[in-house]
């Protein structure tokens, strides 16, 4: 007899090739095989009897956990042929920002608004740097593109007008540092001059 295993996409459907999965039967049967580019593999030349197939974890590519990896068990007749189906979906992704001052990029810079958009512009989390979220983490993030921009900068620093696109792959962490520009700082000068003389006068105290 034969069986077939089909391990799928979610949300794209498509065949997932070079996932492991282990097959147990009859007689101590223990076999692992791998999908071919379609996602499928089927196995041949077996006993009739009953077979239990499960995907190997551990040999899933890093970007995918396995939707329900529960053991599929059915049997193998002459008549008919079992086909196992595992569906896969992409993990979530995770996003650390951080807000430095542009002189060093290591000095972190409170009191700075972030937001952060998905690529269709709905908002995924807007707040206010301070001592406990910067650098902060958003996870539980839809692999995809992400708007990451101030949009409000704090006392002492330049507007910001930098936008970071950014790609959270599935499974990773992207980290993104927003650096920001003090502003410069003048100085100034003052003579107290002798109404009389027009002459400077020296060690006169002025109060600005």
């Amino acid at each position: 007899g034969s069986l077939t295993v089909i391990v799928t996409d979610e949300k794209t459907q498509n065949g997932v090739g070079g996932i492991e999965v282990v097959i147990t039967g009859p007689n101590g049967y223990n076999e692992t095989v791998e999908t071919g580019s379609n996602g499928s593999v089927e196995v041949k030349d077996l006993t009739l009897g009953t077979y239990t197939v499960v995907v190997n974890e551990q040999k899933v590519p890093t970007k995918y956990e396995v939707v329900d990896n529960t053991p599929q068990t059915s049997t193998v007749e002459a008549t008919s042929a079992p086909v196992y189906e595992f569906v896969l979906k992409e993990k979530p992704g995770s996003l650390t920002v951080t807000v430095v001052d542009a002189a060093d990029n290591q000095t972190k810079v409170p009191g700075a608004t972030v937001t952060i958009t998905d690529k269709a512009g709905n908002l995924v989390k807007e707040y206010v740097t301070d001592g406990s979220n910067n650098p902060i983490t958003v996870g539980s993030l839809t692999p995809g593109d992400y708007v990451v921009k101030i949009t409000k900068t704090p006392d002492g620093y330049k507007e910001s007008t930098e936008t970071k696109t950014v790609t959270v792959p599935a499974g990773e962490n992207k980290a993104v540092v927003l650096p920001l520009t003090q502003v410069e700082k003048g100085s100034l000068s003052m003579i107290v001059i002798d109404e009389r003389t027009q002459s400077a006068v020296a060690g006169a105290t002025a109060v600005v």
